[in-house]
């Protein structure tokens, strides 16, 4: 890694921003802890998933609604060195709060303008949520884990790897939109 690396930790790297911001952050040759609850049960395929990615990552189990979770986690990361940076993603990306995001998002840029992962990433990546929030009124690739029918338009969709976006399991860009 190179001397300027940082040891960066990212709750909630099971999907979503998390498992993007650990990419983007290993992409730039960091060492990266991902958390998420169960990375060992339902969620051990993402865990591979992101460990196989680069080198530099690693993922601790971690349930954010757990003190004691919290406590095990930390205490294991912390056994190999010192953190950097810390991005408390888990649990915050609500259909609710998409606004804030943006203007959490806005205020990123302006204070970092040379932090490119704001812009290029998480400013379209919440477009993307938005445009799949008004196409299906919710997350598809959720369904499973809130036992949830999933309809075929969503199926296909979800089959459709290719203009799926990244943070939802498929292969589109950030900047890829999302057809109505």
């Amino acid at each position: 890694m190179p001397d300027t690396a940082r040891t960066v930790v990212i709750t909630g790297a099971s999907s979503g921003f998390g498992a993007a911001a650990v990419r983007a952050f290993a992409d730039r040759g960091n060492r990266v802890w991902g958390t998420m609850r169960d990375a060992d049960g339902r969620n051990s395929a993402k865990k591979a998933d992101l460990e196989a990615y680069a080198p530099g990552i690693a993922i601790a189990e971690m349930d954010v609604t757990s003190d004691a979770s919290v406590a095990d986690g930390f205490a294991a990361i912390l056994a190999e060195g010192p953190i950097d940076i810390l991005i408390n993603n888990a649990g915050i990306m609500y259909i609710g709060m998409l606004d804030l995001a943006c203007d959490f998002v806005d205020l990123a840029i302006a204070a970092h303008p040379n932090f490119r992962l704001f812009a290029e990433r998480n400013k379209p990546a919440i477009d993307q949520h938005r445009q799949v929030l008004k196409k299906f009124g919710r997350y598809p690739q959720r369904n499973a884990e809130f036992d949830r029918e999933t309809t075929a338009a969503e199926k296909a969709w979800l089959d459709d790897k290719e203009n799926l976006p990244i943070w939802a399991g498929g292969r589109a860009s950030f900047s890829k939109k999302i057809d109505s």
